[in-house]
């Protein structure tokens, strides 16, 4: 199962210089459209500098998953985060986390099978651990 092997934690991405507009990127990638955008500018994790919710679907006119993209200024502040969220994640279907540079992307809430396999796919070939 393809969201259970993202959710376990196996391994986090380089802390490299990604963008914002690479994780847009990647989050229309697999035919998903982005189908809003709210920015917390103070952060929503424990020491992130920034956060933006996004949610996605195939068809925003129907079923959307909610990613949380939260931005830190060193790794460890970053990994700290993705441990904590996917503490929260319990069971493993309740949501998915993953590390992009210096961002944690975590998708929960209501969601649909097929929007979650596409983007965890298009997470995947980003490069997001």
């Amino acid at each position: 199962m393809v969201v259970a092997a993202a959710a376990c934690g196996a391994g986090r991405a380089d802390f490299g210089d990604r963008r914002l507009s690479d994780v847009r990127a990647a989050l229309r990638t697999g035919d998903l459209e982005i189908c809003s955008e709210t920015r917390r500018p103070d952060g929503l994790a424990n020491e992130a500098i920034d956060t933006r919710i996004y949610t996605v679907a195939i068809d925003c006119a129907g079923e959307r998953v909610r990613v949380t993209v939260d931005r830190f200024d060193d790794a460890d502040a970053r990994d700290g985060a993705a441990r904590q969220f996917e503490s929260l994640t319990r069971p493993r279907s309740d949501g998915v986390v993953w590390t992009f540079g210096p961002y944690t992307l975590f998708a929960n809430g209501t969601r649909d099978d097929d929007v979650m396999e596409r983007l965890t796919d298009a997470l995947d070939a980003a490069g997001a651990k």
